[in-house]
Parts: structure tokens; sequence; C-alpha cells
């Protein structure tokens, strides 16, 4: 009576299990990358460029004169990040003295709070981020002044630092 009923050949059985285990395979392989790709997003910021104009302004009490930094940052890695310091020669900005109070941080015609900095660079995007500072603004043990090196750095919220050098004209 048993003889007579047909089942799967060993073959056949062999195939569908191999594609299951294929099948299988792939999709772990998919999700372990999806999970990896979550770790290794880094961000990048370069700093492609920076002028730094002179300039001076009349008040009531006299000329004062003050200089305008445009730096030119761009995310080249993966991942978006967060500017949260600028540092002057290893002062974080929000210290500096600044006795012509022009002393600011702007971006995409934004006013930042010196002592709450934020400033959002997606992956693959470019910001300016203008800082004004006069002429005699002191920097830790020392004025700054024309013809002066200015190490300025630019500190993201995972931790790291982008440094660039200018002088002042």
């Amino acid at each position: 009576m048993l003889l007579n009923k047909k089942a799967i050949s060993p073959v056949i059985a062999t195939v569908i299990i191999v594609a299951v285990t294929l099948t299988i395979a792939i999709a772990v392989a998919y999700w372990m990358g999806g999970i990896a790709g979550l770790y290794t997003r880094f961000e990048k910021i370069e700093v492609a460029g920076a002028t730094v104009i002179k300039k001076s302004e009349t008040t009531a009490s006299g000329t004062i004169y003050y200089w305008e930094i445009t730096l030119t940052v761009k995310n080249t890695g993966s991942a978006d990040a967060t500017i949260d310091n600028i540092i002057i020669n290893g002062i974080p900005i929000s210290q500096i003295q600044d006795p012509t109070e022009k002393l600011a941080v702007t971006y995409d015609n934004t006013t930042v709070d010196l002592n709450n900095i934020r400033i959002p660079v997606n992956a693959g995007e470019e910001k300016k981020i203008v800082i004004t500072v006069g002429e005699g603004a002191t920097v830790g043990s020392g004025k700054l002044a024309s013809a002066m090196s200015v190490e300025i750095k630019i500190h993201t919220a995972a931790g790291k630092d982008y440094p660039k050098l200018i002088t002042l004209p």
C-alpha cells in the first residue's frame, strides 16, 4: 500500500534546504551590515578656507578696529556634526575679553550665543562661520594685534578639534 505513494526525491529536498539556508544567510548578512553601518558613521570637518578682513567703525568715543574672520567649514564625513565651541589660541571664545564689544559669531545670518554654541553641519554640507573680534581683545595672557598668528579651533560635540592657523592683517 505505501509503495504506490510518491515522496519528494532526496535531490529536490537538498535543493530546497540549500535555497532556504542561502536566503536566511543573505538576510542575516544585510541585517548585520545595517547594524555595522550605524557604528561606522563618522564626522569629519574640514576648514576649506579662511579669510580675514580688518574693518573700522567710528563711534562717539573714537574709531575702533576689528577683524571679520570667515571660516568655510565642510562636513566631509558620513555623520552630522554640531560645532559646540570655537577656541582662539587655546581660549574658548566665551572667555575672550573684547574692549570693542564686537565679539560675535554668526552663521546663516544667525547670531550665536557665545555661552551656548550650537552650529549644525550636516553630512556633505558647507557653512560659512563669521567670527568678529576687536583689536586688543584679551586672549589668555596676550592681546590680539595686526601681524599676529592666531590658531582657531573648531570643536564639535563628538569631542574632536579642527584647527586653522590664520594671520591677522
